[in-house]
């Protein structure tokens, strides 16, 4: 008998159905700013220096609190609503960890399904100076400075697939994110603080309508001019760090605008060493009654 090949299913693939919305998170409590710092970027690109002897580290400073500040935020460029930006990835991230804990979904399937195409995205708020302890990875104890947002807001665009997700489920896994996960340094998720929680809205929300006008471009430049500490242990910290600096007849540099609008120090290193150089002045606003 003749054997007849048989014929290939044809496999026909429905075009995909592209959905988008714009979500806004707002801050429940404060957001901590860390971005990777341009120096610990050159010393991956580069070979690192020579470790300080005992002599020079007599003269080297090693931190500048005032300086941490200015380079814990990334920045947009002129003409954007904010000084202040943020990684809109990270939104992505905070869903995609949420997800382990929502059943009927897997961190895998939303990592597919869901996209967030902007690179940096504008943050609104005012930031304040803030100074904190920490402990490595080997729990060497040590002191950090960093840009805190006590009241904050961004406004994220998300892409998903029509017939596989809807705006409801991602507004409710947000949602659960913003409790269960947090962004920023000190997140939730990373367990014994509880930073960089938030609600999802709408971008017409009148807090994010709020933050968006008290809180732009003019107030963030003025504010990181200004370093507000964030609270009384920063404060105490600070005007210590600033009376020994004096006592000892090390000059802080000046922070220049140059700096509060890039980021960028033109000579770091210069920055830290034990130089005469006048212009640095810190006055924090007087404490409320």
């Amino acid at each position: 008998m003749p054997v007849h090949a048989k014929k290939a299913a044809v496999v026909y693939i429905e075009p995909p159905n592209l959905g988008q919305t714009d979500v806004a998170l707002v801050g429940t409590t404060p957001f901590i700013s860390n971005p990777i710092g341009r120096k610990g970027m050159k010393e991956l690109l580069g070979p690192g220096e020579s470790r300080k002897n005992p002599a020079a580290k007599k003269h080297t400073l090693k931190h500048n609190p005032f300086l941490e500040f200015q380079c814990s935020i990334y920045r947009l460029g002129e003409g954007a609503p904010t000084l202040a930006a943020f990684k809109a990835a990270a939104v992505k991230g905070a869903a995609v960890t949420a997800a382990v804990d929502v059943p009927g979904t897997t961190a895998a399937q939303i990592r597919r399904l869901l996209y967030v195409p902007e690179g940096l995205v504008p943050l609104y708020g005012l930031p304040m100076i803030y100074t904190t302890m920490v402990r490595d990875a080997r729990g060497t104890p040590d002191v950090r400075t960093r840009a805190i947002f006590p009241e904050w807001a961004i406004v994220v665009t998300v892409k998903y697939l029509k017939h596989l997700m809807n705006e409801t489920s991602i507004f409710n896994l947000l949602e659960t994110a913003g409790i269960t996960v947090g962004i920023g340094d000190g997140r939730v998720e990373k367990g014994k603080c509880a930073f960089g929680a938030f609600r999802v809205a709408t971008p017409d929300d009148p807090e994010v309508q709020r933050l968006m006008a008290e809180g732009g471009r003019e107030a963030q430049i003025a504010a990181m001019r200004q370093m507000a500490p964030y609270d009384q242990t920063t404060r105490e910290l600070l005007t210590w760090f600033v009376g020994e600096m004096a006592r000892r007849g090390i000059d802080l540099p000046e922070i220049t605008d140059d700096i509060i609008l890039t980021g960028v120090v033109p000579d770091e290193d210069a920055h830290h060493e034990t130089v005469r150089r006048a212009g640095f002045v810190w006055e924090p606003p007087a404490e409320a009654a």
